[in-house]
C-alpha cells in the first residue's frame, strides 16, 4: 500500500472492528484474523514481537504450530488490508522489523487515537479556562464510541484492555459533565446522573456531581437524599464512609452555602468536585488503545450539552464488577423505572414450529452467544410474527426487567413505515420518562434508550421491520437484552454488521398444516378432526389414498400452499360455518373464479392479496416489473439467465433484480442459483401482469422465454448429441434474448439436468398458448437429453389445446 493509499485507510475499534479505504469497507475475514488486527491496532505504529502477539492472542491456550498460524493470519491480513498489492511487493501497512510486526496507521486513521487527542485537547482547554472549547472537545471524543471496543472479539489482551480503558472513558464522561455543569446545564444532567450513579455506585465523583446538580436545580432535599444513598451504598459494598470531600459537600448543601451556586464567571469549574476520587481510574491515561463499554457509543450529532450527550457514553460503561454493583444498586434506587410488559396476546392453539422453537431455545441457552439480535425472515403470511410472539411468551421469565414490543410497519397498508424516532419515543414512554427529561434528536434519544437498558435483562420484539437501518437505532448497546426482529426482508446488513442470528421461517410441514386446519376449526367434520398422514387414509380402490374428509383436508392444504395465513383464512371460513364439511370447503376453493378469491378474511390483515401487495409496493420499479412477468414462467423453477431473457434485460441487470426479489422473500432460492414462486405468489404475479401489462407485452414476454429455453436447449443438445441436434427449422431468437451456452459436455449435462422439468412445462405452455413450433422443438431437444441419459421417466408430448 502506498502512502497515498494508506492516508485513505482508517480503522474503528470503538465498537465493532471496522476498516475503511475512502468510502469502501474492507473485508477483514475470520474472527481470529480480526482479533489479530484488533491487537495490532492497540499497538498501532509500535513493533510487537512474535512471542508477545502469540501470548496476547491465545494466552495460556497456545495452539500447536502457533507460529505458523500467526504467519498465515498475517498473510491473510495483509491481503485484506491491501487488496491491490501484487506478488511479493513489500507491504506498506503491515511490516516485519527486527523488533517485530508493525501496523502502520496514518495520523487520524484510528478512532481511538482521535478520542485520546480530543480528550487531551479538552483538558488543555479546561485548564486554560475555555469551558466552551473543553465541552466541545469532550463531546467530540465521546461521540466516537459505537459500542464495546472491538465488539464480539476476545483474547486475553483485549479483555484486559477493556477493563483498563473502561475507567478512562468513564473518567472522560465525568470531566465532561463537570464542565457542562459549570456552563449551567445542571438541570439537564440530573436524570442522566441518576442512571450513571446506579451503574457506577462506587464512583464518589458521580455522586458529588448528582448532589451538586440537584442543589443547583433548587432541589436541596433530593441532594441530601442522594448523599444518604451514596453513604449507604459505600457502607454496604465496602464498609467505608464517604471521603472527606464528599462529606464536606454534604455539609455545604445542608448549610445552603451560596458558594455552591453556579459561578458568575465561566472560568470557575467547580474545583470542589474535581478532587473527588474516581473509583480507581488512573491519574493519567496512558497510550494504550480503547475502552470497552458495555453500552453503545454516544451518537451525538452536535456538541450540545445535555443528558443525551453523556447518557450513552456513560450508562453501561461500567467495568466488570462495577457493572454488577450497578445492577444490585439499581434494584434499591429510589426512582425505580416501571417494568414494561408489552407483548401482544399469543395465538391460542399454536400449532407446529417445533424445529424453529428448538433452535431459538438453543440460542437462548448458549452461553457463548454474544447477544446479537435474532432475525425471523420469510415470505408474507408465513407466520413470522405469530412465531416470534409465541416464543417471546414462552421465554419471558428469562427477562425479569420486562418486554417491549413495537410494530415498525415496514410492510403495512398505510405505506408509511414507523420512523425510529417514533419507536424510541414509544419505548421511552414505557419507562415513564417525563417530557422535560427527553433530549432532542433521534441520536440523543437512542442514547438515552440504550442507557435505560444498560444492566437490565429485557426482551425486545421489533415486528415487521422494513430494513436494517430502521432497526439499528433500536438495538441495545449492552449485553443482557435480547432483540427479536421479524421482517419480509432478509436484513443481511444486520447479519453482516450486527452479528444477527438469521432464522428463515418456512412453510408449515404438511402434517402441521393439516393439524392447524383441523384443530382450530373446532367441531368435528365427518370422521376427521386431526387427520393422519395422507398415506394412512382409507382406500378408495385406486391405491392407498385418503377418502372423504381426510382427502378434502389434504386438498385444502395443497390449495393453501401450506401458507399459515391462507390456512387461517380457511379455518375462519370453517369456524363460521360449523356445518360446512371439509369436502364442501375444498370444492369452494376448487371452484373459485381466481385462485386468490377465497383468501379474503374481510380485512386487510387477513386478505392474501392485500398482504402480498404490501411487499410488492416495497419493490423497486424494475423488480416489480420482473415479478409480474415471472408469473408467466411455467415453473417449477428458473435460473437468473432465464429471467433476463423473459424481461428482455442483459443478465448483469437481471441478477440484482432477482436478488432483490429473493431478499424480500417474493421468491425463494430452492437450491443455489435456482429460484421459485410460492403458488399463491405466482397467482398474485399473474393477476398483476394481467392488470398492468398489455396482452401484447405478455405474449412477447412468453415468446422471449420460450426462445431462451429453445435456443439454450439447442446449444446444449448439439454438444451432447451432435448427430441428432440439427438446426433445421430453428428460427432466430427474438431481440433481447440471451441463451445460455454450455462450455462442454459436463456443463451441457448439468444444464439439462437442472432444466428438463422446466423444458417439459415450457413445451406444454407453448402448445397451450399457440406456439406449436416451440412445443415440437422443445420436445425434440428434451428427447435428445433423455435418450443420452438413457432414461424416459416423463411424458414429453405437450398437451393439445
Amino acid at each position: 500500500m502506498s502512502e497515498s493509499q494508506g492516508d485513505d485507510v482508517r480503522f474503528e475499534v470503538l465498537g465493532p472492528l471496522r476498516a475503511w479505504r475512502a468510502r469502501t469497507s474492507l473485508a477483514l475475514g475470520s474472527g481470529r484474523r480480526r482479533t489479530l488486527l484488533a491487537v495490532l491496532l492497540l499497538h498501532a505504529n509500535r513493533p510487537v514481537s512474535r512471542d508477545r502477539l502469540i501470548d496476547e492472542l491465545w494466552g495460556r491456550r497456545v495452539p500447536a504450530y502457533a507460529v505458523n498460524l500467526l504467519q498465515k493470519h498475517m498473510s491473510s491480513l495483509r491481503a485484506g488490508l491491501e487488496p491491490g498489492r501484487r506478488g511479493r511487493r513489500p507491504s506498506g501497512a503491515l511490516t516485519w522489523t527486527e523488533a517485530g510486526y508493525v501496523l502502520r496507521v496514518p495520523s487520524g486513521g484510528l478512532d481511538l487515537e482521535v478520542f485520546e487527542r480530543e480528550v487531551r485537547r479538552a483538558r488543555e482547554a479546561h485548564a486554560a479556562g475555555d469551558l466552551r472549547g473543553a465541552s466541545h472537545a469532550f463531546h467530540a471524543a465521546l461521540r466516537l464510541w459505537r459500542g464495546p471496543v472491538c465488539d464480539g472479539l476476545g483474547s486475553p489482551f483485549l479483555d484486559m484492555m477493556r477493563d483498563q480503558l473502561a475507567e478512562r472513558r468513564i473518567g472522560a464522561i465525568e470531566e465532561c459533565m463537570e464542565v457542562d455543569m459549570a456552563l449551567g446545564d445542571q438541570a439537564d444532567l440530573v436524570a442522566e446522573l441518576r442512571w450513571l450513579v446506579a451503574n457506577h455506585p462506587l464512583r464518589e465523583r458521580l455522586h458529588g456531581l448528582l448532589m451538586l446538580a440537584l442543589y443547583r436545580s433548587g432541589r436541596q432535599a433530593e441532594a441530601l437524599a442522594a448523599f444518604r444513598d451514596a453513604r449507604r451504598r459505600l457502607m454496604e459494598e465496602l464498609g467505608v464512609e464517604p471521603t472527606a470531600l464528599l462529606q464536606n459537600l454534604h455539609q455545604r448543601i445542608l448549610a445552603a452555602d451560596p458558594g455552591l451556586m453556579p459561578p458568575s464567571s465561566a472560568a470557575d469549574a467547580s474545583p470542589s468536585l474535581s478532587g473527588l476520587p474516581a473509583a480507581g481510574s488512573p491519574a493519567r491515561p496512558g497510550p494504550a488503545p480503547d475502552d470497552s463499554p458495555e453500552q453503545g457509543p454516544p451518537p451525538h450529532g452536535t456538541a450540545a450539552h445535555g443528558t443525551a450527550a453523556h447518557g450513552t457514553a456513560a450508562h453501561g460503561t461500567a467495568a466488570h464488577g462495577t457493572a454488577a454493583h450497578g445492577r444490585r444498586a439499581g434494584s434499591r434506587a429510589p426512582h425505580r423505572r416501571p417494568t414494561p410488559a408489552q407483548l401482544p396476546r399469543g395465538v391460542p392453539q399454536f400449532v407446529g414450529r417445533k424445529a424453529e422453537l428448538e433452535r431459538l431455545d438453543a440460542l437462548l441457552a448458549d452461553d457463548r452467544n454474544p447477544g446479537g439480535p435474532v432475525v425471523l425472515t420469510g415470505m408474507a403470511g408465513v407466520g413470522k410474527t405469530t412465531l416470534a410472539i409465541h416464543w417471546a411468551h414462552q421465554v419471558q421469565s428469562h427477562f425479569p426487567d420486562g418486554q417491549l414490543y413495537v410494530d415498525l410497519r415496514g410492510f403495512d397498508p398505510s405505506g408509511t413505515p414507523m420512523e425510529p424516532t417514533d419507536a424510541i419515543q414509544a419505548f421511552l414512554d414505557a419507562f415513564a420518562i417525563k417530557p422535560d427529561q427527553l433530549p432532542a434528536g433521534v441520536h440523543a434519544r437512542a442514547a438515552l434508550f440504550r442507557s435505560l437498558l444498560a444492566g437490565r435483562r429485557m426482551l425486545i420484539v421489533l415486528d415487521n421491520a422494513r430494513d436494517a437501518e430502521q432497526v439499528r437505532p433500536l438495538l441495545p448497546g449492552a449485553p443482557g437484552c435480547l432483540v427479536v426482529v421479524t421482517s419480509r426482508d432478509q436484513l443481511t446488513g444486520l447479519v453482516a454488521v450486527e452479528g444477527a442470528h438469521a432464522f428463515v421461517v418456512d412453510l408449515l410441514p404438511k402434517q402441521d398444516a393439516r393439524l392447524l386446519l383441523t384443530r382450530r376449526s373446532g367441531a368435528p367434520r365427518g370422521h376427521t378432526t386431526d387427520p393422519a398422514p395422507a398415506t394412512d387414509g382409507a382406500s378408495n380402490g385406486a391405491g392407498n389414498r385418503p377418502t372423504g374428509e381426510a382427502a378434502a383436508v389434504d386438498e385444502i392444504v395443497a390449495y393453501c400452499g401450506r401458507l399459515p395465513l391462507a390456512l387461517s383464512i380457511a379455518v375462519a371460513r370453517a369456524v363460521t360455518s360449523p356445518r360446512l364439511p371439509f369436502t364442501a370447503l375444498a370444492a369452494e376453493l376448487r371452484g373459485a373464479r381466481a385462485r386468490l378469491d377465497p383468501f379474503d378474511g374481510g380485512e386487510q390483515a387477513t386478505n392474501v392479496r392485500a398482504v402480498f401487495s404490501w411487499s410488492y409496493r416495497r419493490l423497486s420499479p424494475p423488480a416489480a416489473r420482473l415479478f409480474r412477468l415471472l408469473g408467466l414462467h411455467p415453473g417449477p423453477d428458473f435460473a437468473p439467465a432465464a429471467a433476463a431473457s423473459l424481461a428482455g434485460l442483459p443478465p448483469q441487470e437481471a441478477r440484482p433484480l432477482v436478488a432483490e426479489l429473493s431478499r424480500t422473500n417474493m421468491l425463494c432460492e430452492r437450491v443455489p442459483g435456482r429460484f421459485a414462486f410460492h403458488g399463491l405468489l405466482r397467482a398474485y404475479a399473474c393477476e398483476l401482469s394481467h392488470a398492468q401489462d398489455t396482452r401484447e407485452e405478455r405474449r412477447t414476454t412468453l415468446h422471449r422465454l420460450l426462445d431462451h429455453y429453445l435456443h439454450s436447449a439447442h446449444l446444449a443438445g448439439r454438444i451432447l448429441r451432435p448427430g441428432r441436434s440439427a438446426d433445421a427449422g430453428l428460427r432466430p431468437a427474438l431481440p433481447l434474448v440471451t441463451p445460455e451456452t454450455p462450455a462442454g459436455r459436463q456443463e451441457a449435462r448439468t444444464w439439462f439436468t437442472a432444466e428438463h422439468l422446466v423444458l417439459l412445462a415450457a413445451a406444454r405452455r407453448a402448445a397451450e398458448e399457440g406456439f406449436p413450433l416451440h412445443a415440437r422443438q422443445l420436445t425434440w431437444f428434451l428427447a435428445v437429453f433423455l435418450d443420452h441419459r438413457g432414461g424416459w421417466r416423463v411424458q414429453v408430448a405437450p398437451a393439445s389445446r
